[in-house]
């Protein structure tokens, strides 16, 4: 696997109070992933065991009411 540059991350609010050495750190756990569009990248009520940043591209998060109805939650960019 190719390593990530922590350029991608050094700029980013969640990782500012974090020292070059813990950004790399983190990066070595990471991996690259690229998702067609309209593909669910997670779904809603399934457990978390990572998380994602969005280097570029968009995300519609969608959450499903008790009654079925897709609302779409937040669009991200």
């Amino acid at each position: 696997m190719v390593a990530l540059d922590r350029s991608l991350i050094s700029q980013l609010p969640l990782f500012h109070g974090m020292t070059p050495e813990e950004q790399s750190e983190i990066l070595r756990g990471a991996r690259s992933s690229r998702y067609a569009k309209e593909s669910a990248i997670f779904e809603q009520e399934t457990e978390a065991h990572s998380f994602f940043v969005l280097i570029s591209g968009h995300i519609r998060v969608v959450r499903t009411t008790p009654d079925g109805q897709q609302v779409i939650a937040r669009y991200i960019s």
